[in-house]
This record gives C-alpha cells, structure tokens and sequence, in this order.
C-alpha cells in the first residue's frame, strides 16, 4: 500500500547522524533569516502531533504513535495497469528523548493486508504480513520551546526491507528529511518537510535518488483543535517513472497535554498515488 503521506541516501543517512553535533552552531545564523519581532511567537509548550514535524521529544519522555485504522483505495498502478485493490495496515512509531533537542524513533507496519485484482479477472489475489522498520533520528536546531516564530529539524532516516508478502521495500532506503514550521499569522502555521533519499529501481538491481517534499498549512479552529491541508510531492531520478502526489484534508485534536488524535483523508493526484486513502492516528505521550 502507498502511503498517503511520507509520514518515510543509507551512507548519507549514517554521515548525517554524525553530523548533528555540529549542527547548532550554524542554527542561530539560519534561524535570524525568518525569526523577526514583529512576527507571532510558535506554541509554548511542543506540540503533540503525528510526525513529521521539527519538535523533539523532552529529555527522558518517550511517545507513541499508531493508526488503528488506515485505509487505502486504488484503481489503476503506476504503470496503468487497470487494477482494483484495497489495503489496510497498522503502522506504529515510538520515540524516545535522548537529551532537550535529539530524540529516537523505532517505527513498523505492524500488520499489513492487501486485497486486489486486475481488470477483466475474477479471483482476488490477497496479502498481508509484517511491514518494514524504520528507524529515525530527529535533532531539533531551534524553536523546541516556541520561543520562535519557526522552529527547524533534520532527521536522517533508515527503513530496512523486513516486510512479508512482498508488501514494502526491495532494499534499504535511507535518506535525510529537513522538518520546518514557521507560525505566519495568530492562529496559523506552515509546515514544509523536504527530503532526500536512496531508493531502490523498479528493477531492482540498483539505487535511484528520490525527492520529495511535504507542504502543510494549518489553521487553528479553537484551542486544542486545528484543521491541515497538505500537499505530498515526491519525484525520482529513474528514467520512465512518473511524480506521485497526494492531496489531503484533516483534523489534529489535542484531548489534552499527553493525548492527541488526527484523522485524515488523503486524495491521489496522478497514477503512482492510491486513489483514496483514509486514517486515524492516535499519539500518546509517557
């Protein structure tokens, strides 16, 4: 199943993570380009929200995050094969402060199923299985605390092909992903994630480069309640093989401090995109 969004460069990825320590001694020069007075300061306390998003998780704290339900709907494959499929998956998150500004995260498909056909046939050829692992570290250089109007991240990234079925990667993709929030307005923020990463060829018998990028505009509703429209693009250096977009609509409630849901239905804009997809994520904060 395609994800709705890349809620997803190997030896770059490992160079990266060595790289975080030198990172903050370049934030506070980046950060003065978009932190002006006159400006709304970011949320005072960090948000608890599904990621991507530049915020770590405090010293000590570990959270979760899973969606009990995500589904997804397609009619046709990338390379326009008139298909029907339907697919459901549990994918699951956890993460642990390591100090103020760096925090792990260890996350899986715990259960994934896949039920399609093609056109003009009669059986359905069924699927499910454990997912792929990932794993992820996330440095924060500045806005942890809202003390800014944006806040910034990087966050290299591993995923390891342990899928079952067929279901998920064909070799290691790893790569680096760039989370920024800028609050703009009193009630309004803009999320843009962009990455870069190390993926394998239709092929299969070597590795492409793939951009992508996540583009979000948020609009609080009431406190504690905030509605998002997003925008995923990702785009590969493979010859022959076409953009994937996805557009989306959804709500992040904040039950409390601790406690968060987000439900979202996402909409495929081209081929390499499931059609529909819908979900709701819950994340909890220990």
């Amino acid at each position: 199943m395609k994800p709705p969004a890349p809620r997803r460069l190997a030896l770059s990825a490992a160079t990266s993570i060595v790289a975080l320590t030198a990172a903050p001694a370049l934030a506070s020069e980046w950060a003065a380009i978009f932190n002006h007075d006159d400006v709304p300061e970011g949320p005072a306390l960090r948000p608890i929200a599904p990621e991507p998003h530049p915020y770590s998780l405090d010293q000590g704290r570990f959270q979760i995050e899973i969606s009990p339900f995500s589904y997804a709907y397609n009619r046709r494959d990338g390379d326009g094969t008139r298909i029907r499929s339907h697919a459901f998956d549990i994918p699951a998150l956890l993460k642990y402060g390591l100090t103020d500004t760096i925090d792990i995260q260890v996350g899986a498909d715990l259960f994934v199923w896949e039920h399609s056909r093609e056109r003009g046939e009669s059986d359905w050829d069924t699927d499910s299985g454990f997912g792929d692992l990932t794993f992820r570290v996330k440095k924060n250089l500045w806005g942890n605390q809202g003390e800014t109007p944006t806040a910034l991240a990087v966050m290299p990234f591993l995923v390891f092909p342990t899928a079952t079925g067929g279901m998920g990667e064909t070799g290691i993709r790893g790569g680096l992903m760039a989370p920024w929030e800028w609050v703009f307005a009193e009630g309004w923020s803009l999320d843009v994630v962009p990455s870069i990463a190390a993926v394998r060829n239709l092929d299969d018998d070597g590795y492409e480069t793939e951009f992508a990028g996540l583009f979000t505009v948020n609009r609080e509703i009431r406190e504690g309640l905030e509605a998002f429209v997003d925008l995923h693009a990702a785009v590969t250096t493979e010859s022959g093989r076409k953009w994937l977009g996805v557009v989306g609509v959804g709500l992040t409630i904040e039950i409390d401090d601790n406690l968060a849901l987000e439900p979202a239905v996402h909409f495929g804009v081209t081929r390499e995109a499931d059609d529909f997809a819908a979900s709701l994520t819950l994340v909890r904060r220990f």
